[in-house]
């Protein structure tokens, strides 16, 4: 748990760090084929989410969305960033959100399935 907590902290540290804006990525974010459940975690910043997913080769991505209460009201609220510090585009948010709500049918608990629809709500 400790572990979780650390990881979300520093999410939400590097989510307020200013990033430059690399050119638009290649990566579908329809790859997934999984919810790594073991690995999501909800911040005490206020709401802030760590969320994992993983493609059928076995690579894990990390998607924080930034909802501290330190951010509430300002453009930074709802921000989704990647583990690569990647900002994602409105209609990238949109890609990768339908994507979960699919695969939030193969969770194997009911806090999975949870997790992602506040994530994505």
């Amino acid at each position: 748990m400790l572990k979780h907590f650390i990881a979300i902290a520093v999410a939400v540290l590097l989510s307020q760090t200013a990033y430059s804006q690399a050119k638009p990525r290649a990566t579908m974010y329809t790859d997934y084929t999984a919810i790594v459940e073991d690995k999501c975690a909800i911040a005490a910043d206020g709401g802030s989410m760590m969320l994992t997913v993983r493609n059928a080769a076995g690579k894990e991505t990390v998607f924080f969305i930034n909802r501290g209460f330190d951010v509430k009201n300002t453009p930074k609220y709802n921000q989704v960033r990647d583990d690569k510090g990647h900002k994602l585009s409105n209609e990238e948010k949109k890609q990768l959100f339908a994507h979960l709500k699919t695969l939030k049918t193969r969770c194997n608990s009911e806090d999975c399935a949870e997790f992602v629809d506040s994530f994505v709500r």
